[in-house]
């Protein structure tokens, strides 16, 4: 599993750059905060309900054994439509719920986070002091340069605490050459890493790692990419011997579902063991009808024969939120859970989340154990009284194109705001698309250099993505 975990890793770090994914599902108990904090069981950016409706209230009741205890209420305001502006908890001592943190969160002009200031109440006071603040800077191209988590300390005011930067360099083509990485030692900045890109064909071929030691880069690991139509068919990585590049895993035959949203169906893993390419693992990607995942099965080599070991594993709603997401090992002749989640909703009148009930896989007692109960209050921010009955997508041609991408939207925005991202991660072009008599929308890319690109549709309920390939 940690072999495949590797690749997977390749595979998502040119896409994180530019689209968040939400974090795993937690394997503990949920903080009051990370519960709040979390986005609603979707896979990917996908919104829950589906509608024009926002989160006004949560109230976090905890499971005591008998029942359900109240804990905690938050407040939510917003700029715009979609954006958290102001979000408040509030604890309940047993009769009434008292102020105790805030977040405020700050934005740039293309609705990126900047910064996000966690405060406590003080009762003695009645005001609001800070605590610490996450900052993150992004250069011109969209890339994050600078993440950092700042404390606030009396009379000093913020401190940097933690902190990581990224620094950029481009070619003559605008795509990355070298990506610097330092972290912050509490009194200077200190080198860590760097990686080196190489291109082939205006396509994204290798990269090497390079680490900081001793005041000077040394060769760690190298990776290089095999495109078949465009998309990656093969990956292989290498160590370095002090003297040159060793094979040390080849990732052959990947096929992909979707190649835009990183999703794949098949691929094969051999490890190079004293001058031979060996069989290692293997996996299969599995989807329902409306793409999302379904199951990842993972096989390991062992003599001639192909075993099972480990999978993942969901299962969602007629809404398309997750309802189970667990990690299953291969024991004796059978899958067995060795931890997940589970999740139960109500919806209301609106088709949105009402209540929200989690459950926690109990490896000691091989069972699930309730954990806490949410329930959602919400407010109609920009006063669309009818909700979409699709889920969002886009449908683009022609396929590949040459000078205008034209494409339909299933939602209906009439001037959404659009991104190009290319495989490193970058955003090439953006802006904001105008309708057309026709009802669809069209993209001139005649500037654009030949490869696959990613278009990024954003709406204010939505968000959807697909790959186009530009010859």
């Amino acid at each position: 599993m940690k072999k495949i975990t590797i690749l997977l890793l390749v595979l998502f770090s040119l896409n994180a750059m530019a689209t968040q994914y939400p974090l795993p599902a937690s394997k503990r108990t949920p903080k009051v905060s990370e519960i709040f904090g979390r986005n609603k069981k979707v896979v990917n950016d996908q919104k829950s309900a589906k509608t024009q409706f926002r989160v006004s209230q949560q109230m976090y009741h905890s499971w005591n054994g008998n029942g359900y205890d109240t804990m905690a209420l938050v407040e939510y305001q917003y700029i715009g439509s979609n954006l958290v502006k102001e979000k408040i908890t509030k604890f309940y001592n047993g009769s009434a719920f008292l102020y105790n943190e805030r977040e405020l969160h700050y934005y740039d002009a293309m609705g990126r986070d900047t910064s996000i200031v966690f405060q406590h109440y003080n009762l003695v006071t009645q005001l609001w002091e800070n605590f610490y603040k996450m900052t993150t800077k992004y250069d011109t191209y969209g890339n994050i340069v600078f993440s950092g988590i700042y404390a606030y300390q009396q009379p000093l005011g913020w401190t940097l605490g933690t902190a990581g930067m990224r620094e950029y360099e481009y070619n003559t083509q605008g795509k990355i050459t070298k990506i610097t990485y330092s972290d912050w030692t509490g009194t200077a900045w200190r080198y860590t890493d760097r990686e080196l890109w190489e291109y082939t064909g205006g396509l994204h071929t290798a990269v090497d790692n390079q680490i900081w030691e001793s005041g000077s880069w040394t060769n760690d690991s190298r990776q290089e990419y095999v495109y078949t139509n465009n998309a990656w068919s093969q990956v292989k990585s290498f160590t370095w011997s002090g003297t040159a590049w060793l094979p040390r895993y080849w990732y052959k035959d990947i096929t992909w579902y979707n190649f835009g949203e990183m999703k794949w169906t098949y691929l094969l893993m051999q490890e190079y063991v004293l001058g031979v390419w060996r069989n290692s693992d293997r996996a299969y990607g599995f989807y329902n009808s409306a793409g999302l995942p379904t199951r990842y099965e993972y096989q390991e080599y062992i003599g001639v024969n192909w075993v099972n070991y480990y999978r993942e594993r969901w299962e969602y709603d007629t809404f398309n939120n997750i309802t189970l997401e667990v990690s299953e090992e291969w024991i004796g002749a059978a899958w067995a859970i060795s931890w997940g989640d589970k999740f139960i909703f109500e919806y209301n009148a609106n088709n949105t989340i009402a209540t929200e009930f989690y459950e926690r896989w109990m490896e000691n007692t091989k069972g699930w154990l309730k954990i806490h109960k949410l329930q959602n209050w919400y407010q109609n921010i920009t006063a669309v009284s009818e909700l979409p009955t699709a889920r969002s997508s886009i449908s683009i041609y022609p396929q590949p194109v040459r000078e205008i991408l034209s494409f339909d939207l299933r939602f209906a925005e009439s001037n959404p705001k659009y991104q190009i991202i290319d495989l490193n991660g970058r955003i090439v072009k953006a802006g904001i698309l105008t309708m057309m008599e026709s009802g669809s929308f069209e993209l001139h890319v005649n500037d654009l250099n030949r490869g696959v690109y990613i278009l990024s549709v954003i709406g204010s309920q939505h968000k959807t993505q697909h790959r186009f390939i530009k010859q």
